[in-house]
């Protein structure tokens, strides 16, 4: 394989003779119409197109950061005791779920203090060592 070279999307051991290199050259070797590149140019090529899409990937999900992203969903049961709510929610996209109706622990009881099943609430969920913990709860209108 180390005298293959990239014709549009595929692959070709060049003929005997038929030098790769050639076409990094500039000497217009063409198939079919279509120029040939050597695999370090399809690679040069790649790692270029990768770095300037992968910016723009990284600042995308800086902006789902868990300080920004509320989720949205209703309160089902509260059990303030338990430090628990249950909620049936939206999908929770910096955290792969889908909608669902889910248990939750919160991270401080005092954040269920009058809730009541029905309400429409929008919350920051976090993932710690023990599973997910509810950060934040607001009432949605």
């Amino acid at each position: 394989m180390p005298n293959d070279v990239v014709v549009g999307l595929r692959l070709r051991t060049p003929p005997a003779g038929e030098c790769p290199s050639r076409a990094l050259a500039g000497s217009g070797n063409t198939v079919g119409g279509q120029k040939m590149f050597g695999r370090r140019a399809f690679a040069a090529v790649v790692a270029a197109a990768t770095g300037a899409v992968a910016l723009p990937a990284l600042a995308w999900d800086a902006s789902l950061s868990g300080e920004r992203v509320l989720s949205a969903g209703r309160v089902v049961n509260v059990d303030t005791d338990a430090g628990k709510i249950t909620i049936e929610h939206q999908p929770i996209t910096q955290l792969y779920m889908e909608s669902m109706t889910m248990i939750f622990r919160v991270k401080d009881p005092a954040m269920l203090i009058g809730l009541t099943p029905g309400d429409k609430i929008r919350f920051r969920v976090e993932r710690d060592t023990e599973g997910f913990v509810i950060t934040r709860i607001e009432n949605s209108i």
